[in-house]
């Protein structure tokens, strides 16, 4: 799961630009994006693997998407997260 958030889209017009960029606020994003991505992903797979009726998969998967958008991006990433996952899980029924 990966996320683009506006700071990192901010970061690279700045390097495009030739503008200084702070390290330290990029590192940090790099590094919350990774950690969240990567929790994510494990509780994903959990879900997946587990014998849950679908509607009850779709519910979990849109929660979790939810929640991990709202660390990324606030409550527009909830939104998207949410809805990115039950989408894609209605997807992979087919």
């Amino acid at each position: 799961m990966s996320s683009v958030t506006k700071a990192d889209v901010h970061t690279g017009f700045q390097a495009v630009q030739g503008h200084p960029i702070n390290g330290s606020a990029l590192f940090r994003g790099v590094a919350q994006q990774t950690a969240v991505g990567t929790i994510g992903g494990v509780c994903a797979n959990r879900i997946g693997a587990a014998a849950l009726d679908s509607l009850t998969d779709k519910l979990l998967h849109g929660i979790l998407g939810g929640g991990t958008g709202y660390i990324l991006n606030g409550v527009e990433g909830m939104k998207a997260g949410a809805m990115a996952a039950v989408i894609a899980e209605t997807m992979a029924d087919f």
